[in-house]
């Protein structure tokens, strides 16, 4: 796939696919949706299951163990993509935190299902940043020190190494934040709490119902 035209890649960037996905199911469970006839749902239903199948195919492994999505992907050889020059290649904290927020939505999950949700899970808590937090001054930000600061997650982390980087205009790969120049580090969301948060919270009560 030409990297310049990354609209015919797989994207969960903006929660593209999650979106659909949940519409599809809503179609397929909610009775608000019920005036729908019986043809249009059997499409809705095949293309809910190669979504959700396409999705969980896409959950990269790395040493054999299950972890996280990119935000996007070719559509034929399965593998990340970059986007934007600020894009590149990496697991993506966003993104997948709203893909494992709709397999936990999902009732009566499968067993795929129920392992992705698992492995993301653990995914998240073996790659959240301790001890840091963002201090906004001067019209910039900063990541300081703060042994009291709750936990936060970087927007992208590095295949392989589970390192958190972060990507100017200029396309190169940094592992520190002040690295890149202020329009990008202002202008884009490099580092939230409520990623991993966000998933850990809804997991404590789904594990519960659904044990390794």
């Amino acid at each position: 796939m030409d990297a310049k035209n990354y609209g015919h890649a797989i994207t969960f960037n903006d929660n593209a696919t999650v979106n659909i996905l949940k519409l599809e199911y809503d179609v397929l469970h909610d009775p608000d949706f019920a005036f729908i006839d019986e043809a249009t749902r059997a499409k809705v239903k095949d293309s809910y299951d190669r979504g959700i199948d396409c999705t969980l195919k896409c959950q990269l492994t790395v040493d054999g163990k299950f972890t996280a999505w990119a935000q996007q992907y070719d559509a034929e050889k399965m593998v990340p993509v970059k986007a934007r020059a600020f894009e590149l290649e990496g697991l993506a904290a966003g993104e997948s935190s709203a893909i494992l927020g709709m397999f936990m939505d999902i009732q009566n999950p499968s067993e795929p299902i129920r392992q992705a949700v698992h492995a993301g899970a653990e995914w998240f808590e073996s790659v959240k940043i301790t001890g840091k937090k963002l201090e906004k001054r001067d019209g910039d930000i900063f990541v300081v020190d703060d042994p009291a600061a709750e936990p936060m997650w970087s927007r992208f982390y590095e295949i392989g190494t589970n390192r958190p980087f972060f990507v100017g205009r200029d396309g190169i790969k940094k592992y520190d934040v002040s690295e890149i120049e202020k329009e990008r580090r202002l202008g884009y969301a490099w580092l939230r709490p409520f990623w991993g948060a966000d998933v850990a919270k809804k997991y404590a009560d789904w594990k519960l119902k659904y044990p390794k």
